[in-house]
């Protein structure tokens, strides 16, 4: 019985996130988001949008800059530019719209060997680090998450590199812009009604 107390304790500790940091505390922001000066579109986008979320769920408007702070808090680095070091993942992602978020420090960096693979890493690290979800494409009611005054980042380091190049929902959509908004959120590559 001992022995089995010991295991689990183990699995627990083993289960339990290595790093964490707050990026939102009591509803104030505490992290920034670096874009370039100036940013690609797709990266803009993207920083903007997850922004929008987090405000959504925390209350907090977390500051997009074109360079860091001097704050000693947790910087996410958004793009390729800021990516230099970490050149085997950008050989892995080169020639698709993959991505990795990795961290080094209080720095997290979000990239891909494109910005639309950027793109859709600043989703994915949304989504791993809180409860949203892009359900379907409805401005109102399409996104679900629940509300907290803390965002506290957990999930800062995996890459991904899509199993398909292209990734389509559905024959033909109309041209809506929350539908393909939603699309991009959930990375079908097929469109892009950003602009539309």
């Amino acid at each position: 019985m001992k022995t089995s107390t010991v295991l689990v304790g183990f699995l627990c500790l083993a289960a339990m996130p290595t790093w964490a940091a707050p990026f939102v505390k009591n509803g104030e922001a505490v992290g920034e988001f670096i874009v370039g000066n100036p940013p690609e579109p797709a990266e803009s986008f993207g920083t903007k949008d997850v922004c929008h979320w987090i405000e959504q769920i925390t209350g907090a408007k977390v500051p997009i800059l074109h360079e860091p702070s001097k704050q000693a808090n947790v910087k996410v680095f958004v793009g390729t530019a800021f990516a230099g070091e970490y050149g085997s993942d950008l050989e892995r992602l080169k020639g698709n719209d993959g991505f990795a978020v990795r961290r080094k420090g209080s720095n997290v960096h979000v990239f891909g060997s494109r910005p639309r693979g950027t793109l859709y890493g600043l989703y994915a690290f949304l989504e791993k680090n809180t409860d949203l979800i892009f359900a379907r494409p409805h401005d109102e009611l399409g996104t679900v998450h629940g509300k907290t005054a803390d965002l506290v980042l957990t999930e800062t380091d995996f890459i991904d590199t899509p199993v398909f190049l292209n990734r389509r929902f559905g024959p033909n959509w109309p041209a809506h812009r929350g539908t393909g908004v939603w699309l991009l959120r959930n990375r079908d590559n097929t469109r892009d009604h950003r602009a539309s």
